[in-house]
């Protein structure tokens, strides 16, 4: 089962911090595993509040208003730009002092989790109280790849038996064409080892053959020399 985070909140009914990304971020692989504790709450937010502080459309209108008052003239735009630029600099920072000073003092003692699960579709929402484990979802399991000894000494030998097979091809013609050669028999080496090319293996048959018949025929005209 895994799971997807709605929203999430640190505090109580007095203050509270909404840590709804930073709990997404930690839920991304479909799953929390956790303490509740202020530890759960981002830096950035204690520091410095809302990540989108800005101003509306009726508190910029008041401020031009402001800026235009102060400068003593609607037609003084340069001023009218400072004062504004200003005012709207000195709001903001008001906005963020008083994020700072209530919605993220955190005073509560729970983490506030609503959640969907990606299988059934159900939401949930719980509180769990502060110190308690935070565990929902399950971790994704590494499926190792199935062992089977019979089939590695399988896989194994047939490779050794592949390079053993491709030796012994090479071993063919190269045995066919050196015997021959050495034994002075140049046109039949060539033949033979053409043959053991084509046809793997006959190498190691033809050649004995070969050097056999011209051993005996070495023995035959020898034996019809009638010494003197």
């Amino acid at each position: 089962m895994g799971i997807v985070i709605n929203q999430a909140t640190w505090g109580d009914e007095t203050a509270t911090t909404d840590i709804t990304q930073s709990m997404q971020d930690k839920a991304k692989p479909g799953y929390l595993d956790l303490v509740a504790d202020n530890t759960l709450v981002p830096a950035l937010d204690l520091l410095s509040g809302s990540k989108n502080v800005t101003l509306s459309d009726s508190e910029k209108a008041d401020i031009k208003t402001q800026a235009t008052n102060i400068c003593g003239s609607a037609s003084d735009d340069k001023c009218i730009k400072f004062q504004t630029n200003q005012l709207e600099s000195a709001s903001l920072q008001k906005k963020v002092a008083e994020q700072q000073s209530s919605a993220n003092i955190i005073t509560g003692r729970r983490l506030t989790l609503t959640y969907t699960d990606d299988q059934t579709g159900q939401q949930r929402t719980v509180a769990i109280p502060d110190g308690q484990k935070v565990k929902f979802g399950t971790a994704p399991t590494v499926k190792l790849p199935d062992f089977t000894p019979s089939g590695t000494v399988l896989a194994s030998l047939s490779v050794v038996s592949q390079i053993v097979m491709t030796l012994l091809y090479v071993f063919s013609i190269g045995a066919t064409y050196r015997l021959l050669i050495l034994t002075g028999h140049t046109i039949v080496a060539y033949v033979l080892t053409a043959i053991a090319i084509v046809i793997p293996y006959s190498g190691l048959i033809m050649t004995p053959i070969a050097l056999g018949i011209f051993k005996y025929m070495e023995l035959k005209s020898g034996a019809k020399v009638v010494p003197v």
